[in-house]
């Protein structure tokens, strides 16, 4: 029987996401609580619906075929109650403005459920393009969160000659990190030591994650969002210099910033707490000259898309 899995996008062509082109698999749910997190309809076990108020004719037919009270619609007004919502879809199929299909529109549900083998099925003519040149990246959310699913995705990847890359945040308990060895080629490591400076501290546990990964043979690339006030902090930047030399890394990648981030906190309803003062590059420049002027590389797109492996 092939395992359950939970996803909410996939992304053909990606070349932020791994080394060459990838195919990548959003895995639905994430225990990170970023407070800059990008995609914040990813944390929940399944997304909320999500509601794109501009396109919005206020017809009403939602209104008329959902039978929990989710949506209130009036002449100008379109207000949603997605507590009472119990993801059937019906108001998607009866909303003139929405393609199911395409899943866009004024209303959308992105959580997918299939088994491995089906959603396998689905991905293998385009991951059969980018073989050569590329391969799977499982993301999320935290894709590790789904083990199984996760575990048996990567074996039929492998048993394809597929190259696997797994994206992780290192804030999860030691068995999530179990039984990968020989299933994953590379790790994308978060580093996360703060979702919410400074409010948190997870080194312990960034620490540790990385020593159970290190004992696989697989590659490790360090990988630090560029967020303002937050991972360009001076105490930010000495705990990952701390953290690279202790594991005599030389290269480090940064991951560019959303200008676009509260666009998915409009949609599902959920409280934008971050601070964006539209000043990324500030950090970048800050960020870059600190890593750079303590002797490590910092690794740019074309690299990170050609097959040059990177050393630990």
């Amino acid at each position: 029987m092939s395992n359950e899995i939970k996803y909410f996008d996939i992304a053909y062509n990606s070349i932020y996401d791994g080394q060459g082109i990838r195919v990548v698999v959003y895995f639905q749910g994430c225990n990170a609580d970023c407070i800059w997190c990008h995609s914040p309809h990813s944390r929940l076990k399944i997304s909320p619906i999500l509601f794109n108020e501009e396109k919005c004719i206020h017809c009403g037919l939602c209104e008329q075929v959902c039978e929990n009270n989710v949506h209130t619609v009036t002449k100008d007004k379109h207000i949603l109650n997605r507590k009472n919502c119990n993801y059937c879809g019906k108001c998607i199929l009866a909303c003139p403005m929405t393609y199911d299909f395409l899943d866009i529109g004024v209303l959308s549900l992105p959580t997918k459920t299939n088994t491995v083998k089906e959603l396998f099925d689905k991905l293998s003519p385009h991951l059969k393009l980018v073989k050569k040149t590329g391969g799977i990246t499982l993301g999320g959310g935290e894709a590790l969160l789904q083990s199984k699913a996760c575990k048996e995705l990567l074996m039929l990847s492998k048993s394809f000659g597929i190259n696997t890359t797994v994206e992780t945040s290192g804030l999860l308990e030691d068995e999530y990190y179990k039984g990968l060895d020989g299933l994953v080629d590379t790790f994308l490591f978060g580093m996360r030591f703060t979702t919410n400076y400074k409010e948190n501290d997870y080194t312990d546990r960034v620490y540790r994650s990385y020593d159970l990964l290190s004992k696989y043979n697989s590659e490790i690339i360090p990988r630090i969002p560029i967020i303002r006030g937050h991972t360009d902090t001076n105490w930010y930047l000495k705990k990952s210099l701390e953290f690279l030399q202790k594991h005599n890394i030389k290269k480090i990648y940064l991951n560019p910033f959303n200008e676009n981030i509260k666009h998915y906190y409009n949609l599902s309803g959920i409280e934008f707490k971050f601070e964006n003062d539209k000043m990324s590059a500030v950090a970048r420049g800050k960020m870059i000259n600190f890593f750079k002027n303590n002797g490590l590389e910092i690794v740019n797109k074309k690299e990170f898309m050609s097959e040059k492996k990177f050393s630990r």
